[in-house]
């Protein structure tokens, strides 16, 4: 975990996708020189959202932000948006609001959005929701909670200041802290509604949760703005593990020519899939086991920050099986069910949407 004050959120989610992609790596490479067991992968690890930005938010504060206009009743007007929500029972509507985003970069995430709305009542006295969405591909309903450079969705960001008193409240990387729902999406514009919970941050002496709900905004779009296509919408798993539902917060995948493995955390859970072998689209493959010779895929779930993890055991039939829907260009869908062997046996059971990067 990077030391306080020494990080920004895209810092610290940027340095899980790192641990990430060389926890794939090492388990490509075990996969592919045919080992039946090898050492377990680093865990992806994952860090809960940090560092809101102050000095945008007392610039804001100070000078009404330079995206807003402010109308009589101290809301901004419909040429500029509207941002309202209920937090912890008590409306809250923005008196200022700013939407920044987009790049032109060869390797940037498409529809990449942040909407910061402030309710200003003094220049020391502010609270703020911010929103930071990515992959955006169109009107629908996303997750809040997830790394948004991997993952369609985002985080959700509650921010105030009294006095000398700075707090912040943000979504953790549970995959399922909250919704946005998108309902309008043009080149110009966005509007839609969203609510989350939102835990204090550990690099503050914030206490408390914030719970927003009723949340909606209809808000001018950065000029440079761009939905992601259909080829690079990121990557996502969810379905159920142990019976529980469960929806990555992070999702990374490396491979090429039909071998690919992947590797999707929460902060509760990690799980790492390695196909072992070249698959290819409306085929099924034995996870665990050997068969012909040909060793299954491997599937590994572990606890976050704990010993406690569960995998293919070393028998030789499957535990399970991996079907893959379909795989085009980078592209590949598919399911991943499994009884896994630990102290007690796991049943895993998702479907995952994944870009393969090339190792």
């Amino acid at each position: 975990m990077s030391s306080i004050g020494g990080s920004t959120p895209r810092d610290e989610k940027a340095h899980s996708i790192r641990i990430a992609k060389a926890a794939l790596v090492m388990s490509y490479s075990v996969s592919r020189c045919g080992a039946e067991a090898g050492p377990r992968p680093p865990e992806p690890t994952v860090s809960p959202m940090r560092h809101v930005h102050a000095l945008l938010l007392l610039s804001l504060a100070a000078c009404g932000g330079s995206s807003s206009s402010t109308g009589p009743n101290g809301n901004t007007n419909g040429a500029n948006g509207t941002f309202t929500a209920t937090i912890d029972g008590a409306p809250w509507v923005s008196s200022s609001n700013q939407t920044a985003g987009g790049s032109t970069a060869a390797n940037a995430v498409p529809g990449v959005v942040t909407l910061t709305g402030t309710k200003i009542v003094s220049s020391t006295n502010y609270t703020s929701i911010s929103l930071l969405l990515g992959y955006l591909s169109g009107p629908g309903t996303y997750p809040l909670g997830v790394n948004q450079g991997t993952t369609a969705g985002g985080a959700g960001i509650v921010s105030t200041a009294s006095g000398a008193t700075f707090s912040t409240w943000s979504t953790n990387l549970t995959g399922s802290a909250g919704t946005v729902t998108i309902t309008s999406l043009t080149s110009t514009r966005i509007g839609g509604t969203f609510q989350f919970t939102a835990p204090p941050q550990s690099f503050t002496t914030t206490t408390g949760t914030r719970v927003v709900t009723n949340g909606a905004f209809d808000l001018p779009l950065p000029a440079n703005f761009t939905l992601a296509p259909a080829s690079n919408k990121g990557s996502k798993v969810t379905g159920t593990i142990g019976g529980v539902a469960w929806n990555a917060a992070s999702t990374v995948a490396l491979g090429g020519n039909g071998v690919f493995g992947i590797a999707a955390n929460t902060d509760s859970l990690s799980v790492s899939l390695v196909t072992g072998r070249p698959v290819s689209a409306g085929s099924s493959y034995p996870i665990g086991g050997t068969q012909g010779g040909i060793q299954g895929a491997t599937l590994q779930v572990i606890k976050t920050g704990t010993a406690i993890s569960w995998n293919v055991g070393t028998g030789t039939s499957p535990v399970g099986t991996l079907t893959i829907a379909t795989l085009s260009g980078n592209r590949a869908t598919g399911t991943i069910v499994a009884t896994l062997v630990g102290g007690t046996a796991l049943a895993v059971n998702v479907t995952f949407d994944i870009r393969i990067d090339p190792l």
